[in-house]
């Protein structure tokens, strides 16, 4: 059994310490001044143009057209991946990072995050391809192009402390890998973030041993569900 000045000081070493989280520029005003709510997604707005981009890929895929994207280490069709980004729009949580290189590489690779620029990648491979559309067809995937380049740019990284009592009801995301070469295949446990109490009743839960091996580890990203008021959020300079 681990003592309570043991676990007092796991607790302050690895769950008083900030969770990451990076975010495009455009959205820094509305989070500073508002906080983060997962249920009010910046591209709910554009997700009658999704399922509209997602009709005309499938109907020019039915009659030959091929779009062929690498999406997540797999070569996939672009209904596949509009269907993705449906998906991801659709999603009402937010995923902190373990550490800040986690996101400091995420902003390198998806300046602007990574919906804005998928659903780049597709507009643009149709514009480039040209292929027989209709004139409106073609407004709406160039105001989608428009749309996505707007928000690439720039990125702010944010952080929360982890004694906060509102990562509580969390998710722990945790990767892991099945066999070597395999792909990381995610695992969902209580989050052992907020109160030292609350901390202590995930420990009792799961068992030391079993939390301490992936909290070292930092293999894993915390999912919340709740809204994040602006008091929680602080910046990195």
């Amino acid at each position: 059994m681990t003592n309570e000045k043991k676990l007092q000081q796991f607790y302050n070493k690895y769950i008083n310490k900030p969770i990451y989280r990076a975010i495009p520029l455009v959205d820094y005003n509305e989070i500073k001044n508002n906080g983060i709510d997962p249920t009010k997604n910046p591209y709910n707005k554009i997700k009658p143009s999704m399922k509209k981009l997602a009709n005309i890929i499938l109907k020019l895929e039915k009659e030959g057209y091929s779009m062929k994207l690498k999406w997540g280490g797999v070569f996939a069709s672009g209904n596949f991946a509009v269907k993705n980004m449906l998906d991801d729009i659709n999603r009402e949580f937010i995923d902190f990072a373990s550490n800040k290189k986690q996101v400091e590489f995420y902003s390198k690779i998806v300046s602007g995050g990574a919906l804005a620029v998928s659903i780049k990648r597709v507009t643009k491979r149709l514009m480039e391809d040209k292929p027989n559309l209709t004139n409106h067809e073609w407004q709406i995937i160039k105001q989608l192009n428009r749309n996505s380049q707007k928000r690439i740019g720039s990125m702010k990284v944010l952080y929360i402390q982890g004694n906060s009592k509102i990562l509580e009801k969390g998710l722990i995301h945790l990767l892991k890998k099945k066999k070597k070469h395999s792909k990381f295949e995610p695992s969902y446990l209580s989050s052992p973030f907020g109160s030292f109490e609350h901390f202590k009743r995930v420990i009792t839960k799961y068992g030391f041993r079993k939390c301490s091996y992936w909290l070292k580890s930092e293999n894993y990203y915390l999912r919340i569900k709740e809204k994040i008021p602006a008091k929680e959020i602080r910046w990195i300079k």
